[in-house]
């Protein structure tokens, strides 16, 4: 059984479903305009991070493959159906041509994989990015150094017009129930440290 919604698991009805995501997008993008034309629309699309652990052909090859398969390939039909991009990032690999084929982190995930999509020409919105900690102590380093990626972006020209922690309150996750803790505040809403971490760097970075 699949993880997630519907929790089937079929080669080909994963493939239509995909498909079908494709034209679901041409055709809200035409009705949308038609309906107003000064609407801007777009999608958010979870992407990853992907480079190679070494300097190898195999692994620079199978890099390439990874990042055209998840982050690419549906952009590169629906572009003409784009007013911006948004981009859910929480997770990056480094690939190897030998098991396990992708292992360990990237420390600048999250920099690299909005560079990578400035070619499309659009304005780019991280829609979301987060981590699951109860005891809210990764979180705060986490949102430092996440904001410190994006001035290094905003720095190099990129048209990076937002960025939208996830979340705000500690949600039901799709297949995980209440037991991850993605929130800046609790379930009853008292705020946890980085709450305020992250209200400070907004206020000091306001007119930037």
């Amino acid at each position: 059984q699949a993880r997630w919604c519907p929790g089937k698991k079929n080669i080909i009805a994963g493939i239509r479903a995909f498909l079908n995501l494709i034209s679901a997008q041409r055709k809200s993008y035409l009705a949308m305009k038609k309906a107003d034309l000064t609407i801007k629309v777009g999608i958010a699309m979870n992407m990853t991070a992907f480079r190679p652990k070494n300097d190898s052909f195999c692994s620079r090859q199978l890099t390439r493959f990874f990042r055209w398969i998840t982050n690419e390939f549906f952009i590169n039909r629906v572009r003409n159906c784009l007013d911006f991009l948004g981009i859910n990032f929480y997770s990056s690999y480094q690939v190897q041509c030998k098991k396990p084929f992708l292992s360990g982190k990237i420390a600048d995930g999250l920099y690299q994989i909005v560079i990578e999509n400035r070619h499309w020409n659009l304005p780019i919105y991280i829609t979301e990015n987060g981590l699951p900690d109860e005891d809210d102590v990764d979180r705060q380093k986490f949102i430092v150094d996440a904001l410190s990626q994006l001035s290094r972006v905003i720095g190099d020209g990129t048209d990076l017009r937002g960025y939208f922690h996830w979340s705000l309150i500690d949600n039901f996750e799709w297949a995980s129930g209440y037991s991850m803790k993605f929130g800046l505040h609790d379930i009853n809403r008292h705020p946890r440290k980085s709450a305020e971490i992250y209200r400070k760097m907004i206020l000091e970075n306001r007119h930037r």
